[in-house]
């Protein structure tokens, strides 16, 4: 008898992680977007998510919570989508986490996978092109090399997506820079595909939010495979 499929998503309030949570509601699969419990947004985010058919869940940051939470709904599918950025490291409205991309990508991250590992859930994190090969000397990179080598070692069905530039006019938070980035190299990158360089294009260029999720729910649902990489040309399939 095929499993029906049980989605936690952490991360579920971010630019990729809203979309994530949208996409699996609407092809009926039953949702929890995680929310921190001291987020001042609390309110607004349940009555979000409650709109569109998840259900919300407030756990704390802890492994032993977390494991409870998971032996109660059974997730399949744990989807860490977690990060932070700089102005959050300067702004942390939670003074028992600090949003370091430590404490945040690692730290949480690593927390969500050993829960994920006691409930048999299939884990899908959210990396970065440019990690492969070496340990890379970049720390945001590093971090997510690091995560993934631990992925592999676990033991644990995973699926891995490694975009570029996560970048679109439908982000609310204020990027200046990274948008200009995106939409510069967006350019160049489209150059470099006329004169043939399509795989250059498919790796590097940027893509939405909204794109992003729709991807990852997809590609997730798709493969029965015990490890899959999503990038690349896999990121561009309509």
């Amino acid at each position: 008898m095929k499993t029906i499929p049980v989605a936690f998503v952490a991360g579920a309030t971010g630019y990729v992680g809203r979309s994530v949570v949208d996409f699996l509601c609407k092809i009926g699969i039953q949702t929890y977007a995680h929310v921190r419990p001291d987020s001042p947004f609390l309110d607004m985010w349940k009555t979000h998510f409650q709109e569109i058919g998840a259900q919300v869940d407030t756990t704390i940051w802890e492994y032993t919570s977390f494991h409870s939470t998971f032996e109660r709904i059974k997730p399949t599918l744990v989807f860490s989508l977690l990060g932070t950025t700089q102005a959050r490291k300067r702004q942390s409205d939670s003074g028992a986490i600090p949003p370091t991309y430590g404490a945040v990508d690692c730290g949480l991250t690593h927390l969500l996978m050993q829960a994920s590992m006691a409930s048999s859930s299939r884990f899908i994190y959210l990396s970065s092109v440019g990690v492969m090969g070496e340990e890379p000397k970049n720390q945001y990179l590093r971090i997510r090399w690091r995560i993934e080598a631990e992925l592999d070692a676990s033991g644990m069905p995973h699926v891995i997506v490694r975009p570029a530039f996560i970048s679109g006019s439908d982000r609310d938070e204020r990027r200046i820079a990274e948008r200009t980035g995106a939409v510069v190299g967006d350019f160049v990158l489209g150059t470099l595909k006329y004169f043939g360089a399509h795989q250059l294009y498919a790796k590097y260029t940027s893509i939405s939010g909204q794109r992003l999720g729709k991807v990852i729910v997809e590609q997730t649902l798709a493969t029965t495979a015990h490890r899959v990489i999503v990038e690349g040309k896999l990121l561009r399939e309509k």
